[in-house]
């Protein structure tokens, strides 16, 4: 937690989703990390891998920052039971379930801090054409 209890460690893969990994299946046991960039090995905790600090953070007029991660909060809280399901029953999960698996299959795809910065590219690029061009979008040329 940061500031005025404000979220800053944006996990885009979810501590639930990688205590599946560690030695005892829980968010306080540890698991190996292969960095592959220097190729060093480290036993960790999931809690402090696969974040990036106000990943998700949002300034907009009232509205609280953690706004996006509260979104991502609920809906790992709903799937991380579906997915326990579906380990000890081999069986998918229909309804609800299913729905909430579903959306977190989704956002476990997009919500990485390389598929940002590539939609932060995007809207960049947009912007510049925005300008350069006086401003024509959602006016007929």
């Amino acid at each position: 937690m940061g500031k005025n209890g404000v979220k800053t460690n944006h996990h885009y893969v979810p501590v639930f989703h990688l205590a599946g990994f560690t030695k005892k299946g829980t968010k306080d046991s540890t698991f190996y990390m292969f960095d592959t960039k220097t190729g060093d090995q480290r036993e960790l905790k999931p809690k402090i891998v696969a974040f990036a600090k106000d990943l998700y953070s949002v300034d907009l007029p009232d509205t609280t920052p953690d706004v996006i991660e509260d979104v991502f909060m609920d809906l790992e809280t709903k799937t991380a039971p579906v997915i326990k399901a579906i380990c000890e029953t081999l069986h998918m999960p229909t309804g609800d379930d299913y729905n909430y698996l579903m959306n977190y299959i989704a956002l476990l795809a997009v919500r990485t801090p390389s598929q940002k910065e590539k939609y932060a590219s995007f809207r960049e690029q947009l912007a510049k054409i925005h300008v350069k061009h006086g401003g024509v979008f959602g006016r007929a040329i």
